[in-house]
């Protein structure tokens, strides 16, 4: 494993040119691509999982070691991912994401086909949180690729950030969830600080989490505005790379605890219809994300109906498109509901969204 982790390390380093003014990546993507699908990875992972556990003798036989060497991969895969994420090597810095993407999937299914085999009971929860915490050092190595402090950014890059899409979240625990959506919504990697998991079991807990926090300005690492109008003014600024986050907050929602996905619909809901910035803009993507989530957590969509109200002013035609994405066969309403409806088809709308 040793020559693996140095074989692994002298192949991701970049090989740069000397002999050129501009530095110039002597191999080009597509033998980077070439080689790196011939590298034995996954076997390597197959063997941290599965093998060493068979061998007692084996220097991994135990899963603290084999998490350190796993996170010491990882590690080696973000720095290659930085090192390659440059216009000419576009194409294996995708790969990269690509692998990393499915570096947490094998490790999730090899885990949970173990599970199934465990009848001595040596699958505990410490393992599970060796697992969460790769998991989180994985999804962190894909989102920080791209730099969100600039406000442009080529399709190309992007696009790396549509393998966070393709993540197990159902796979990791609330907790893990919770960190995933906090740290996006404050723009604050350090899970420590500012928040715990008892501020997200329920409604109003987060309420006053978010009245007391403030966002960090990534461009200074400094405390900046109130955390809801950094995270709009983020969601913003971020331009096309928001139609990829939008997917993974439903993913976190709709496979997680129905209160962290009620915190979720809320604040994508004053992005798409409340904020004078956002409303305009990413109101399309969230209106979807909105009925996904929904669909999952169907007691979710009284709260939308009572938001719809709330905030009726802003929204005009779109609630329509609102309402057609709701799984309104599905819910069930209270004597609540009904006096909501009522007080939302009293407005003047068009007759058409009364249909709804």
């Amino acid at each position: 494993m040793d020559f693996f982790i140095i074989a692994l390390s002298a192949f991701l380093k970049p090989v740069i040119n000397p002999a050129v003014e501009e530095m110039e990546y002597i191999l080009s993507e597509e033998d980077y691509v070439c080689l790196w699908e011939q590298f034995p990875l996954f076997d390597a992972v197959h063997y941290l999982f599965v093998e060493s556990k068979l061998n007692q003798l084996s220097s991994f036989h135990q899963w603290e070691t084999t998490f350190l060497v796993m996170e010491t991969i990882l590690y080696k895969l973000e720095q290659a991912l930085h090192a390659f994420n440059v216009p000419k090597q576009r194409m294996f810095a995708r790969q990269l994401c690509q692998t990393i993407d499915r570096y947490v999937q094998t490790s999730t299914s090899i885990l949970k086909q173990q599970l199934l085999l465990d009848i001595h009971g040596t699958y505990n929860d410490r393992i599970f949180q060796f697992y969460n915490a790769l998991f989180i050092k994985s999804f962190f190595s894909i989102f920080r690729a791209v730099d969100i402090k600039q406000h442009t950014h080529d399709d190309t890059e992007s696009a790396l950030w549509g393998f966070l899409v393709e993540m197990p979240y159902e796979e990791a625990s609330d907790l893990t969830a919770t960190i995933l959506f906090w740290s996006i919504f404050s723009n604050n990697e350090n899970s420590d600080i500012g928040a715990t998991h008892a501020d997200f079991k329920d409604f109003t807990s987060w309420q006053e989490l978010v009245a007391k926090c403030t966002f960090i300005i990534a461009t200074t690492n400094l405390l900046g505005p109130k955390v809801r109008e950094g995270f709009a003014e983020m969601m913003m600024d971020m331009g096309s790379l928001s139609f990829y986050l939008v997917p993974v907050f439903t993913k976190i929602a709709s496979s997680h605890h129905s209160s962290l996905a009620a915190i979720i619909i809320h604040e994508l809901f004053l992005v798409a219809f409340v904020h004078p910035k956002t409303r305009e803009t990413l109101y399309h993507d969230i209106i979807s994300a909105i009925g996904s989530i929904c669909t999952i957590h169907t007691q979710l969509t009284s709260m939308v109906l009572g938001l719809t109200v709330k905030y009726f002013k802003y929204m005009n035609r779109e609630v329509g498109s609102l309402f057609k994405n709701l799984p309104l066969k599905l819910w069930v309403c209270n004597e609540n509901d009904v006096e909501l409806l009522s007080s939302l088809l009293n407005n003047d709308i068009v007759s058409l969204y009364k249909l709804y």
